[in-house]
């Protein structure tokens, strides 16, 4: 009974997760590219988190709603769940810091260690329903999130330098 329910929530795990993981990682390179603090980058991350997730899991619902499908409140859940959980895996790092100060450096790169592991999760998730390789299923979910970040750092650095 639990399996089933598990593979059933399959798209609403690689929805949250993958979003929650490019989209927390996208803030984090963001912030670093601008030169904020951990601290800053903390709580910016840990917003997204929280706000972005729960916007996802509206979303998950609505969609669920309009489309007449069964359990959407269901849907809703796992979505925001995964969401929360693999995207917070990522400010573990920041959390730390808060801690044990850390070099910025070290802190995102242990964010990024977190975001790969995070992305391989989601990866064999989705290898599993979508009949790919986990190969290729990784690289399609790291090339995703390696591009989201870059934008993010370098629209972070950009703005910065404009600003200043």
């Amino acid at each position: 009974m639990i399996l089933k329910g598990v593979k059933r929530s399959v798209p609403q795990i690689v929805y949250g997760g993958v979003d929650g993981t490019v989209s927390t990682f996208a803030v984090i390179a963001g912030a670093y590219g601008a030169g904020l603090d951990e601290r800053m980058t903390f709580i910016l991350a840990a917003a997204n988190v929280g706000a972005d997730g729960f916007s996802m899991a509206v979303s998950a619902y609505l969609s669920a709603r309009a489309a007449r499908k069964r359990r959407p409140r269901w849907m809703a859940a796992v979505t925001f769940s995964a969401f929360c959980i693999l995207g917070g895996l990522l400010i573990i790092p920041y959390a730390i810091d808060l801690a044990i100060t850390m070099s910025r450096l070290v802190t995102f790169l242990m964010s990024c260690g977190f975001a790969i592991t995070s992305f391989v999760i989601v990866a064999a998730i989705k290898s599993r329903v979508d009949k790919t390789t986990l190969w290729v299923s990784i690289q399609e979910v790291i090339a995703l999130g390696t591009v989201a970040a870059a934008i993010a750092y370098f629209l972070g650095d950009g703005l910065e330098r404009l600003i200043s």
